[in-house]
């Protein structure tokens, strides 16, 4: 904004408001009507300069509400970020090993063999207090518990579980043998997550 004094322009600005006010108060002791009141020199600088801090303080302020809501709208905008990560995470089944079932004749294994089928997802639920093996895992079809991840077999698997990983067992072979340790193959799956 520029104001015009007689065939001169004048900007507004803080350098030119301090050399108008020297100038204008050097020729004139009061300037024709500004915006529809007469001012004096001395009070046109002086609102001149507060113009000039005010205009300077709003932009000061803008920046700074502008920054406070950048800085605000940014863990929302990371959460949508995160959304959007997380919807390209897949989740699927790793097969960790492959193992008898161990036990499957002192268990209820015989009593569901006729239910069991191929590819039937099973329960792995960890017991520690087991007085056999500390490292036990039982493997259960629905509320029957049909035998173990045998001793020999069991350690990694039971480590996973201890640390909270998320496993399921599945029926892989069934056969009709007189040795039990060869009727239920199953193997032992980890739930992985991979970003895809």
């Amino acid at each position: 904004m520029s104001l015009e004094v007689g065939a001169r322009e004048v900007p507004s600005s803080r350098a030119s408001a301090s050399r108008w006010s020297s100038i204008a108060s050097s020729r004139w002791s009061a300037l024709p009507s500004w915006l529809g009141r007469t001012v004096s020199v001395p009070r046109l600088s002086l609102a001149l300069q507060r113009r000039q801090k005010s205009s300077s303080a709003r932009r000061s302020s803008m920046d700074r509400r502008g920054f406070l809501s950048t800085l605000l709208a940014t863990p929302l905008l990371l959460r949508g970020g995160e959304r959007k990560a997380s919807a390209q995470v897949q989740q699927r089944w790793l097969v960790l090993q492959e193992s008898p079932v161990a036990g499957f004749q002192f268990h209820e294994g015989e009593r569901v063999w006729h239910q069991l089928q191929v590819g039937e997802l099973l329960e792995l639920r960890r017991e520690p207090d087991n007085r056999f093996d500390e490292l036990a895992i039982a493997i259960h079809f629905g509320p029957h518990r049909i035998g173990y991840v045998p001793r020999s077999e069991n350690e990694a698997a039971a480590c996973l579980l201890d640390q909270g990983a998320v496993m399921q067992a599945r029926i892989a072979e069934l056969r009709r043998s007189s040795n039990p340790w060869r009727r239920v193959q199953v193997e032992l799956l980890l739930l992985a997550s991979t970003r895809g």
